[in-house]
């Protein structure tokens, strides 16, 4: 758990501080971490993915894979039943991902985002 916290901590960093940039092996190996951790906690018990739900919104929103987006999203959605924080991880990755396919793969803002959201509120 403590991995792929880690490593959402990175794909965080990254899209806060530097936006307009390409990932990094850094940040292709922090995600590429993250949908592995996420994969085997779910073979072994599904529901030790609630401990995982931070990591699997920033692979998400940072993996350009179809397959693994797929999966994750999947997996966001059906942890929604279980806590508030789970549905507000899934609406942010919806929210990310319905932006950066509308603007053709550009990053989204993430500090930007968070900042309306919070607001909004």
């Amino acid at each position: 758990m403590a991995v792929s916290i880690f490593y959402a901590q990175v794909i965080l960093h990254r899209r806060l501080l530097c936006v307009d940039t390409l990932p990094a092996a850094i940040h292709q190996q922090a995600t590429a971490g993250i949908v592995d951790i996420a994969q085997k906690q779910f073979i072994s018990d599904p529901n030790l993915l609630r401990r995982l739900h931070w990591p699997l919104l920033m692979a998400v929103i940072e993996t350009s894979d179809p397959t693994q987006q797929a999966w994750l999203r999947q997996r966001l959605w059906e942890l929604r039943e279980f806590h508030s924080e789970y549905v507000w991880a899934h609406d942010v990755a919806e929210q990310i991902l319905a932006q950066q396919d509308v603007s053709q793969g550009r990053y989204v803002n993430l500090a930007e985002l968070l900042l309306q959201r919070f607001h909004a509120q």
